[in-house]
């Protein structure tokens, strides 16, 4: 299978972790706003999404990706989409291209984060997961039940125990 001819590592997701989606959700995006842009009339009656769904497809292989310095279909072909010309992939320049990309974010992204040390006993809000606009953003007070090295705490709702990412909750001040 490709998993073993690419030694490609699984990396199950959750629905709670919409960030490991970003990749597909851009070509989603992408291919929306292609189908959007199609003149509906002007479609072919006996094959209307044939023209649609190729356009889409080499849109998405030819568009130039800004952190890989290159296109799709230049990566996996080695040739360019539009020019008879030949692409030789630096992939350690893209790995290290990429890295320092994601640590310029976490910089940017953790430079407003204030620490703080959770412990047994404390009491923290948890973000609620909101319907309307006029809900309340945090609900709670609940107290730390157990600190997980995961990145997770354990904590008392009513009689349930509830296990909550660190990123869903906040300090509790009296």
């Amino acid at each position: 299978m490709v998993r073993n001819d690419y030694e490609l590592k699984i990396k199950p997701i959750t629905s709670r972790n919409p960030q490991a989606n970003a990749i597909i959700e851009r070509v989603h995006q992408t291919i929306g706003n292609i189908i959007r842009a199609f003149d509906v009339q002007a479609m072919d009656s006996n094959d209307p999404w044939g023209g649609i769904l190729a356009a889409t497809m080499f849109a998405v292989r030819a568009t130039f990706h800004t952190t890989l310095q290159a296109s799709p279909m230049q990566l996996v072909f080695g040739r360019d989409a539009i020019l008879n010309i030949n692409h030789v992939t630096d992939w350690t320049h893209i790995n290290q291209r990429k890295q320092n990309r994601i640590n310029e974010n976490n910089k940017r992204e953790n430079s407003t984060r204030r620490d703080h040390e959770y412990r047994v006993n404390d009491r923290i809000l948890l973000k609620a997961r909101k319907h309307s606009k006029h809900e309340l953003e945090y609900e709670g007070p609940y107290e730390i039940t157990k600190i997980n090295d995961n990145g997770t705490v354990c904590f008392q709702k009513g009689i349930v125990n509830d296990v909550v990412n660190i990123r869903r909750i906040k300090p509790f001040y009296e």
